[in-house]
């Protein structure tokens, strides 16, 4: 952000076409880039959050006991508040069939989330269908459904979408590696 501080008013007076297209140029990068940057610090709280939850649900933490594990309790939880606390907001401009498919698209995700509880792999199959359809080499079978509908969305759009399906596809991975670890019978 730095750059930003060497962005100058522009007396009246000094203004020419092409001033005025340099400095918009000028203003134009600082906004990118601080736009950027608010997606990485939203990004970073997600990633805090998570690994919160995860220190709060670990096995180590259950067998602490007392004192101890009050103190740790207490510190994750002000550390969620903490986090919490912070709100970044980067708003997506766009138009009414832009925002029509966007709709679309968070809906069939809900739906990919939402059926992962009952079918992780046939969920898992879709994710990757959907990731598919979001890169310009596929890796395997793609939805033309999803793609269709995807592209109708801001090219920011897309890349949040492609980045969450990768996240999602990592989490569904790792769930299910820990399932196959899982032994039914009973000592």
């Amino acid at each position: 952000m730095a750059n930003n501080r060497q962005l100058s008013l522009v007396q009246a007076e000094d203004l020419t076409h092409e001033k005025i297209q340099e400095t918009l140029d000028s203003l134009e990068n600082g906004v990118d880039r601080m736009r950027e940057l608010a997606r990485l610090v939203r990004d970073d709280k997600e990633t805090i959050l998570s690994s919160l939850g995860a220190l709060l649900n670990s096995p180590v933490l259950k067998e602490t006991k007392g004192a101890e594990r009050e103190e740790l309790e207490l510190r994750l939880d002000n550390l969620v508040k903490r986090c919490l606390s912070i709100e970044i907001s980067v708003e997506t401009i766009r138009n009414p069939n832009q925002e029509l498919a966007f709709q679309r698209i968070r809906e069939l995700m809900s739906s990919l989330v939402e059926s992962a509880h009952s079918d992780l792999r046939r969920s898992k199959d879709t994710t990757e269908r959907y990731l598919n359809s979001c890169l310009a080499d596929p890796r395997g079978p793609v939805d033309e459904r999803f793609q269709a509908t995807l592209l109708e969305c801001t090219a920011e759009d897309q890349k949040e979408v492609r980045k969450k399906l990768q996240d999602f596809l990592d989490r569904m991975e790792k769930a299910n590696g820990l399932l196959s670890t899982f032994d039914p019978k009973l000592p």
